[in-house]
């Protein structure tokens, strides 16, 4: 079980790892290609840039100047942010200037869906001579500076369609991811379960043979031993009682394994639950608290298989509080509750409890934490709860002990 529990740990390790590296590919790819689409933009923007500074050393800088519908501004400012020429949407001055350390600097308007390049130019204006302006190469920070905006709606809308993509993408492989551990876990279950049925199958048929094939010799000596009882002398009889109760013991336990082995739905029909306990309690010597709440607790179960799983569950509380330290005198208590689904039936004890470790294994057939237990008991008040719709389940308690807990599925 320990081992199971690791390697489902590690399955799933390798499923987020799997989810995490794939995740990381495809915002990687996406995130080149986001930002080819920068570097294309900039470019366009740099070219445009360039064309019309060439045109303007062609012409005037009062002149008129007709801005493609791509470009949204234009303009030649001082080094100061003051105007010398400006263009469609370029500002009258340049509030700050971001070209400090490099010669140029983008900046993304998402407001005006525009990409704006601003850069030094190297040159700066002199007064207008023969020809209509004249500029010449201007060295550090007194630079002309060139501001130039283009519509980038188209890269922008290119933008969030990819990280649209990245995210869908995302959440696709996480929702898959998902998808894929929920199958697998639930595959594992019903492996397990398809195992423990071939397991009950195999023990069955195992059982079925056996306790057939003991209650013959037991017959058989319990013949001889009502036999022997009539010609021993009297002094001899009660070292028959040794054997007598060995053979009840044998027989109790073929029983027991013939319960297990039928079909454990029986004749379900209807049993109010609380008069069924209250005479039921009246078949044990030790003391008993019960405490119904239930106006309603009919139940859908077979009469002998419900008497069967009450006292397997009852005698083991029973049995644990009289292997403890002696010390407790708190009687076993039931208690009946009930939600939308279920009837509960909650059997309390103070006895030695159940190791944690343990705890996993307690409804494997014959398997007992008692010296003298025959580990088929709750064995058989699992199998009949679960073919009637309902379930068992433990807990250990707060200062030892345990509390079982036996869900019946409520009546339509």
């Amino acid at each position: 079980m320990k081992r199971s529990g690791k390697r489902i740990y590690v399955v799933y390790l390798l499923f987020i790892l799997l989810y995490t590296g794939i995740t990381a590919l495809v915002l990687w790819i996406l995130s080149g290609e986001s930002l080819r689409h920068r570097i294309l933009i900039e470019y366009e923007a740099e070219r445009s840039a360039a064309m019309f500074m060439e045109t303007l050393m062609r012409n005037s800088l009062s002149g008129s100047f007709e801005l493609p519908e791509n470009v949204l501004g234009f303009g030649i400012y001082k080094s100061s942010g003051e105007k010398i020429s400006a263009w469609g949407d370029a500002p009258e001055y340049l509030d700050s200037i971001p070209v400090r350390k490099k010669d140029y600097y983008f900046i993304i308007n998402r407001k005006k869906q525009s990409l704006i390049l601003i850069r030094r130019t190297g040159f700066h204006h002199r007064q207008p001579g023969p020809m209509p302006f004249m500029m010449r190469r201007q060295p550090g920070n007194n630079a002309n500076l060139l501001y130039f905006e283009l519509d980038a709606s188209a890269y922008l809308h290119q933008v969030y369609r990819i990280r649209f993509l990245g995210i869908f993408i995302a959440f696709f492989l996480l929702a898959a991811m998902i998808g894929l551990l929920f199958l697998y876990t639930k595959n594992r279950g019903y492996r397990r379960k398809l195992e423990s049925r071939e397991q009950l199958a195999r023990l069955g048929e195992i059982a079925r043979v056996l306790a057939h094939e003991i209650k013959n010799p037991l017959g058989a000596m319990r013949i001889q031993t009502g036999y022997l009882k009539k010609v021993l002398p009297e002094k001899h009889i009660s070292d028959l009682s040794v054997i007598e109760e060995e053979i009840d013991r044998l027989s109790h336990l073929t029983n027991r394994i013939s319960d297990f082995v039928r079909d454990p739905s029986g004749s379900p029909e209807k049993i109010a639950l609380e008069s069924f306990l209250q005479n039921l309690l009246k078949r044990f010597n030790s003391p008993v608290t019960f405490i119904p709440s239930l106006p309603d607790d009919t139940i859908l179960f077979d009469r002998e298989r419900l008497r069967s799983v009450l006292e397997n569950v009852i005698n083991n509380a029973l049995e644990s509080q009289q292997t403890g330290d002696g010390n407790n005198h708190e009687p076993v208590k039931l208690e009946l509750m009930a939600d939308k689904k279920y009837i509960v039936l909650s059997v309390i004890d103070r006895g030695t409890g159940i190791p944690p470790e343990k705890r996993d294994k307690i409804f494997d057939p014959f398997y007992t934490t008692r010296a003298k237990g025959s580990g088929i008991g709750l064995s058989i008040t699992k199998r009949f709860l679960e073919a009637n719709g309902g379930k068992i389940s433990l807990q250990s308690r707060e200062g030892g002990g345990t509390e079982v807990k036996i869900f019946f599925q409520r009546t339509i």
